[in-house]
């Protein structure tokens, strides 16, 4: 797919942010990217990138084991909590 200079396929991706209001998180990043030579688009784009993917491993995980939860109280709930909840701990790990 083709885009034309300056278009976008994704709006409103990148908002305008306050950076008082991220604290240390921002003086944090901008010094560790000065310091590991992040200084071009594409390595920083890389770098969002990577914890993009690991945002969603971890949203991914933290769904299953809200799942988890739900079934194992429902099985309390239900009175069929011993090997039913056993079984569905072990599911979790």
């Amino acid at each position: 797919m083709w885009i034309k200079a300056g278009a976008s396929p994704i709006s409103n991706l990148y908002a305008e942010r306050d950076i008082i209001e991220q604290g240390n998180h921002y003086s944090q990043h901008t010094s560790a990217m000065t310091g590991e030579g992040l200084h071009s688009k594409s390595d920083i784009a890389a770098e969002l990138a990577h914890r993009d993917i690991e945002i969603e491993r971890l949203q991914a995980r933290l769904a299953e084991l809200e799942l988890a939860i739900s079934r194992a109280l429902f099985l309390m709930q239900s009175g069929q909590v011993k090997a039913d909840l056993r079984d569905a701990y072990d599911n979790v790990r």
